[in-house]
């Protein structure tokens, strides 16, 4: 699938003889996001340069009623700059899972993306469409921002592997911590299994520290106020790739009030 769009890794050439295993060759470029910020965590700039180049792509796609379904951090690839730019291209690649908003799979919501970077409507196998991108979008530059290989929704936080009980209720219950509670517009799906574990959450467990209260020393002021607008739990409330691009975040240029990276 090839799209013209300089902020999406193109396809290069499709390997024919032998025809078994399916071979494609992809552009290629040094490095991923999430090796250069496990590496050394981004600046302010160059995470808003990311971001940009990431909504560009996503707004092509969006366009076309295309959901790229794993917008993550290690899909997200870069070549190294010149003349002290950290990166030049930045290219959101993986596009093999791109789905049509308009197809059963997604209308039927068929499990999508990775467990700690998915949307919530994806975690409820809910049907998701373009919104669930956006949400994962907000992710990915929400660990960019803390770097250090620090996921908010990870349940590896809390000591809970992949593969334990209550994994996935972890990251729906830390979706819910930073960013709930959870609304009741949710009932809208009428899906009585998501229904019962919405009200389980928003019951059991309180918000302890929403995201609102977070303070400048883990995430600067106008970048909470940024992705306050793009973590809403019900995906109906998110903006689209588009507003975004327009949003006065790209072109502010307050402080960087992080504390550094722990360790």
């Amino acid at each position: 699938m090839g799209f013209a769009c300089p902020y999406l890794r193109p396809l290069v050439d499709e390997i024919v003889d032998p025809a078994d295993p399916p071979s494609i060759v992809l552009r290629y470029l040094d490095s991923d996001l999430l090796s250069e910020s496990n590496k050394k965590r981004l600046s302010l700039p160059e995470i808003k340069r990311v971001a940009r180049s990431v909504l560009e792509a996503l707004r092509v796609l969006h366009k076309d009623g295309l959901v790229h379904t794993d917008v993550k951090l290690d899909n997200i690839f870069v070549n190294y700059g010149t003349e002290g730019e950290r990166f030049g291209d930045v290219q959101l690649g993986d596009c093999g899972g791109v789905v049509a908003e308009a197809s059963a799979f997604a209308k039927d919501g068929h499990v999508i993306g990775a467990d700690f970077t998915r949307s919530p409507e994806a975690t409820f196998q809910l049907a998701w469409g373009t919104a669930t991108d956006i949400w994962s979008f907000g992710n990915a530059i929400l660990s960019l921002i803390y770097g250090g290989g620090f996921h908010l929704f990870n349940p590896g936080v809390e000591g809970i592997k992949r593969g334990d009980d209550g994994y996935e209720l972890t990251v729906l219950k830390r979706m819910h911590k930073f960013f709930g509670p959870f609304p009741q517009s949710y009932e809208d799906f009428n899906d009585q299994d998501t229904i019962r574990i919405i009200n389980f959450v928003n019951h059991f467990e309180v918000p302890t520290k929403p995201f609102t209260q977070i303070t400048p020393r883990e995430v600067p002021g106008a970048d909470k106020q940024f992705l306050l607008k793009i973590m809403k739990l019900d995906p109906r409330d998110r903006p689209t790739a588009g507003q975004l691009l327009q949003d006065e975040w790209f072109t502010e240029t307050s402080p960087d009030t992080r504390e550094p990276v722990p360790g």
